[in-house]
């Protein structure tokens, strides 16, 4: 029986923190590195790290990485930095659309129960 070392591959947080390490290390002058790339780089592959706990875009790595490149022009850093840069910004607009149509929709609801009678609210059992 073959052994089975698929624990051994990147996990998919691996490779994107890997992503943004790389990126941190080309703000530093480290030439990328392809295997670092997929998801091996040495400040994520299996050591503990800030695992986000299910939002990438607080992940320290991340919000240093944004702080950076907030005050650089992208268009002098590499394509995967543009790339990434444009991908966060459109994950993050995305996501602050989503925050404010959520917050609408409380609004219209808080509205809407302040209408009711004691005894329609009592009746719908709100």
């Amino acid at each position: 029986m073959p052994c089975n070392c698929d624990h051994m591959e990147p996990s998919i947080d691996e490779i994107k923190m890997s992503k943004v390490a790389c990126l941190l290390d080309e703000f530093n002058g480290v030439k990328l590195n392809r295997n670092h790339w997929n998801g091996m780089h040495p400040r994520v592959y299996n050591q503990t790290y800030d695992r986000y706990a299910g939002d990438f875009d607080k992940a320290e790595m991340v919000q240093e990485l944004v702080g950076k490149i907030q005050t650089t022009d992208v268009a002098k850093c590499s394509l995967e930095m543009q790339i990434w840069w444009r991908d966060y910004q459109e994950r993050h607009n995305m996501k602050v659309a989503l925050e404010q149509a959520a917050e609408r929709q409380k609004a219209k609801r808080a509205a809407a129960l302040k209408k009711l009678t004691p005894e329609d609210v009592k009746a719908l059992c709100l």
